[in-house]
């Protein structure tokens, strides 16, 4: 009887995990598709990155990043392309969020990839490098919408797809974002402004 309990305890497990994972490769997808098509149309584009909560037992350390790979191997497996850079967008999750190297716990798959096509020089504007709005902001910089902002208007805060700051590990937050694509004239190389609305989360 105690077996049948522990299989059937395994097969719930299972069908959670099943279920979280797949709820992940969609918000991954999702995310992904925004950013190239804030790229391709050079158009304002509002996401909804909403990363499901783990709910199948034990802690889990989660990371989200935009890593720039300059592997060809993995860049051939991963975006069935020749070239020797691209970009992923990498989710991982570890055991105990206490302690974020140990990798696995009960996540079957601790890492999820999908592959961003966008051009390898691309880059994401970080809060500190904003720039105020007073005097204008330049083409290839984004303003500043968390400090100079008018009193009774939402916050956003420049996320760095790049190089995450938010949390331990550093990841990209869920919540509400504003991509704008920034590039400059006769500029072959995208800026990326990604704005995530303050409270969001």
């Amino acid at each position: 009887m105690g077996f049948v309990i522990l299989m059937g305890l395994q097969a719930l497990h299972e069908l959670c995990v099943n279920q979280y994972e797949a709820e992940v490769h969609q918000q991954l997808e999702a995310l992904k598709t925004a950013i190239q098509e804030t790229v391709k149309q050079r158009a304002p584009r509002t996401h909804d990155f909403d990363l499901p909560k783990y709910t199948c037992g034990g802690k889990v350390a989660v990371r989200v990043a935009l890593e720039s790979k300059s592997d060809r191997p993995f860049c051939s497996t991963l975006c069935q392309t020749s070239t020797p850079t691209c970009w992923s967008l990498t989710y991982s999750a570890g055991g105990d969020p206490a302690n974020p190297q140990a990798q696995g716990g009960d996540i079957r798959q601790a890492v999820i990839r999908k592959c961003v096509v966008i051009d390898p020089a691309a880059s994401f504007i970080a809060q500190e490098n904003a720039c105020a709005t007073g005097g204008g902001c330049p083409p290839g910089r984004c303003a500043d919408r968390l400090n100079d902002v008018p009193a009774g208007q939402p916050r956003w805060r420049l996320i760095n797809f790049a190089d995450p700051q938010s949390g331990s590990p550093k990841t990209i937050p869920s919540g509400v974002y504003e991509l704008l694509d920034r590039t400059p004239e006769l500029n072959p190389f995208p800026v990326i402004c990604a704005y995530h609305k303050e409270g969001s989360s």
